[in-house]
């Protein structure tokens, strides 16, 4: 009756085992799905964070104009105020300014 109990056991114990084995297996193909997504991300981030800079880059150069175009933008209300009333050229306004 021992032998009967301790066959028993040894066969749970393998059952176990086989069990074990086999969510490991599907843990580590997990874990491998996981760092090829963790790659491809990794990746992607690069990129954007590529085009972020470029876009800042930008940005900034269109930024610093803003202060020329202002001024453009200023001296021709300006100028079309001063000669509503004498119907002068703008452009010649502006041209002296």
């Amino acid at each position: 009756m021992e032998v009967n109990n301790l066959q028993s056991e040894l066969q749970q114990v393998r059952d176990d085992r086989d069990r074990h084995v086999v969510q490991s297996q599907k843990l580590a193909g997990e874990i491998l799905m996981y760092k090829e997504s963790v790659g491809k991300s990794s990746h992607e981030l690069d990129i954007l964070i590529a085009k972020s800079g470029s876009l800042e880059v930008s940005q900034s150069r269109r930024f610093t104009s803003l202060p020329y175009i202002f001024n453009i933008l200023t001296m021709s209300i300006l100028c079309c105020r001063k000669h509503v009333r004498c119907k002068k050229s703008v452009l010649k306004c502006w041209s002296r300014n």
